[in-house]
């Protein structure tokens, strides 16, 4: 009966994963889903493991389950180190700008979290009211790590694809130029959208950017130029120039495309999820590749696209926030 139990948990987990990941992969439920399934499935395994009373066996799932737990522990201390460092590299690389400063705040942040996670409690312990506000606070932090920790995974699945590709365009998301010169950022993203054109007989590409300040030209024309002088064919070429920004680009390339296409978008990884969601809302379907990215600046660049997300569903969770902390005050007066 126990084994019965397990099958029907894992297979209603795992089915759900692979719906949601056949079915519309571009939301957080997909990282629930996924982490649902990998832990019931791991669950069941080392259930099963144990009643077998194989000591061999036993003792293997008993350490990897150490391991995970040391893991666990260990992670706070691990993403300090790692914000630190990456914060500190990009600063010494790409300058004192405020944008580049969100790595080393965060991990500044998760530096001090504790002392001032304990300064406070002491504080407010004397009111129950300062008492109540601190927890609601926690609450509120520990469903933001909750959102952030979907985020990632549901971002890391959306990079994974098991089918061959066959389209017939390839948005290349633009992002920036200095002058007339195409940056390594972006020489990384055309060459991605490039290598997913070759690989789909008859797929176009379309580069996408307008012309924002300090660029002399648009981006479209120097991802052109690029792309041009890197082999690719002029007659499978296409220029979107006038957008400002990631909705622009995937709407105003849309217009760019017969009707009923199928098309990929090509960005940098840390970037792929939320130019998906972008493109959900605007009722764009599409998959999303992305080029890798240097680690230093992929965790700011990750923060910058997490608070990007955020304030792209800001609605909805301040409305969950606000709704939290009504209940939660009412229960803990009453």
């Amino acid at each position: 009966m126990d084994y019965f139990l397990l099958a029907i948990g894992c297979s209603i987990c795992i089915g759900m994963f692979i719906w949601r990941y056949r079915a519309e992969p571009r939301s957080l439920f997909l990282g629930l889903t996924f982490l649902a399934a990998l832990g019931s499935t791991a669950f069941a395994a080392a259930y099963i493991i144990l009643r077998t009373n194989n000591p061999i066996m036993c003792l293997i799932v008993m350490i990897c389950f150490l391991i995970a737990m040391l893991l666990l522990l260990c992670s706070p201390l691990f993403l300090t180190i790692a914000f630190l460092s990456s914060g500190i590299r990009l600063i010494k690389k790409e300058g004192r700008r405020l944008t580049n400063l969100l790595s080393l705040a965060f991990g500044l942040a998760l530096l001090i979290l504790p002392f001032a996670t304990s300064f406070c409690l002491k504080m407010c312990q004397s009111s129950s009211l300062a008492m109540t506000i601190y927890n609601l606070f926690a609450l509120l932090m520990n469903y933001l790590i909750v959102i952030m920790s979907l985020y990632t995974v549901s971002s890391m699945l959306n990079l994974i694809h098991f089918r061959k590709p066959k389209f017939d365009y390839v948005v290349v998301l633009g992002s920036g130029i200095f002058g007339t010169e195409v940056p390594p950022l972006l020489a990384s993203r055309i060459e991605k959208g490039m290598e997913i054109c070759r690989k789909s007989p008859g797929c176009k590409m379309i580069v996408s950017g307008g012309q924002g300040p300090g660029e002399d030209i648009p981006e479209a024309h120097a991802m052109a130029q690029y792309a041009l002088d890197h082999g690719f064919g002029p007659e499978d070429l296409l220029m979107e120039d006038q957008s400002r920004n990631t909705w622009e680009n995937l709407l105003f390339s849309k217009e760019l495309m017969t009707e009923g296409s199928r098309f990929a978008l090509a960005t940098n990884d840390y970037h792929v999820f939320r130019a998906l969601l972008i493109a959900r809302q605007l009722k764009l379907k599409c998959k999303g590749y992305g080029s890798k990215t240097k680690f230093y600046f992929m965790l700011n660049a990750y923060l910058r696209e997490l608070v990007g997300y955020l304030y792209l569903k800001r609605k909805l969770y301040t409305a969950i926030c606000i709704g939290v902390g009504i209940l939660f005050t009412v229960f803990s007066f009453f």
